[in-house]
């Protein structure tokens, strides 16, 4: 049964993991809000362009979950996706009487562990202790992802549930990790806070 208590947000932040040209990744979205020590994973989704249009969309995701805070890789390509998106993201924003922003800091993967690795050592500790909550939308959304031109059997290779079920500590696992990648990018955003 579903308590009738409720809770509101202490906060909310989108987490992007750009896509690199290497291993031909999305560039992958999600919105991550916390209370009390859990996460609840709101929305995903991923960028398909740098036009315009598609980044008036995802400011518009930012207002609708009324997230404060943007997290991304800020090393990417040398900060290209701030700058771009940054105007955007301000002009929509600012027409709604919303205020959000890139984090200063941003993301930087510490050195040491390999890629799967840290991703393990981030979310192991959240799912043994069921911290992460999310919703059927969510993982209806995931699952009917198909990437254009691909196949079933390849499409599901790039959804959030589907890498977060085959990652290994080995690695060679997965052929691709950046749905898995944003969602340990968010949780470590929200660790010291847990």
């Amino acid at each position: 049964s579903i308590s009738p208590e409720t809770t509101a947000l202490r906060g909310t932040i989108m987490v992007m993991d750009p896509s690199s040209t290497e291993n031909a990744d999305d560039f992958a979205w999600g919105v991550i809000g916390f209370a009390n020590a859990q996460l609840f994973l709101l929305d995903i989704g991923t960028l398909g362009s740098l036009e315009e249009t598609a980044l008036e969309d995802l400011a518009r995701v930012c207002i609708k979950w009324k997230v404060s805070t943007l997290y991304d890789e800020i090393n990417y390509a040398g900060g290209m996706f701030r700058s771009l998106f940054q105007p955007i993201l301000k002009r929509v924003c600012d027409k709604a009487e919303w205020r959000c922003g890139f984090s200063p800091k941003g993301y930087r993967r510490k050195p040491g562990l390999s890629k799967n690795n840290y991703i393990i050592s981030i979310l192991d500790q959240l799912l043994s202790q069921n911290r992460l909550i999310t919703t059927r939308a969510v993982i209806e959304k995931d699952n009917g992802y198909r990437r254009k031109g691909l196949s079933e059997e390849l499409s599901r290779t790039y959804r959030l549930f589907y890498q977060l079920t085959h990652i290994t500590v080995e690695g060679g696992t997965l052929l691709h990790d950046d749905r898995v990648d944003m969602l340990a990018i968010g949780a470590e955003y929200w660790a010291p806070s847990m």
